[in-house]
């Protein structure tokens, strides 16, 4: 996905590869969610379906639609309270309601294989703000009990996404196994 020039310019690279995984790592105020915006405006401009997942609840439609992407904010009516909601749409799918990032990777999964069968008929980028927030399943239960932790958490990401996801990603380079490339864009918040 090739980002804007100078964005390029300023981070030494032309974009992001696809069927394959780029991390976003940095401190506070570095450019990680500017370089995450602009890869999905880059990804709506070259016909890839930008999956944005969310789990830090301070993303902005308003300020992704300055830089560019075609979206638009329209009422819809709530079917089970007839009440008006205002919601964001366009050429993309929008999910922030994860609790634990097994949640994260069951979707991705999903989304994996509906492009595979078809179900989906697009190439994808999911991008993450940001990809390891989250606590595992274990964890949070484990907190309950007083335990869990960080290693729970980086083991979860490790089996689920480092021996899930991540080769299912890169493998949709070959189109006689996957007819549509996915691809990946995260940031990842430090310990």
């Amino acid at each position: 996905l090739k980002l804007s020039p100078a964005l390029s310019e300023v981070i030494g690279i032309q974009g992001f590869p696809i069927s394959n995984v780029s991390f976003l790592m940095g401190f506070s105020n570095t450019g990680k969610t500017t370089a995450l915006l602009e890869g999905i405006i880059a990804a709506q401009n070259q016909n890839v379906l930008p999956i944005i997942l969310v789990t830090e609840k301070k993303f902005s439609f308003p300020h992704l639609k300055e830089m560019g992407f075609k979206c638009e904010l329209v009422d819809v009516v709530d079917e089970e309270t007839g009440e008006i909601q205002k919601q964001w749409e366009g050429d993309f799918i929008y999910k922030d309601d994860f609790l634990t990032s097994n949640e994260i990777y069951e979707f991705m999964n999903q989304i994996i294989e509906d492009t595979k069968n078809g179900k989906l008929p697009y190439n994808v980028c999911f991008f993450i703000d940001s990809l390891n927030k989250l606590p595992c399943k274990m964890s949070l239960e484990k907190a309950f009990e007083g335990g869990g932790g960080n290693m729970h958490n980086a083991r979860t990401h490790t089996e689920l996404f480092g021996g899930v996801l991540e080769p299912k990603i890169t493998a949709t380079k070959y189109e006689e196994i996957y007819p549509y490339t996915v691809s990946m864009v995260a940031i990842l918040r430090g310990y």
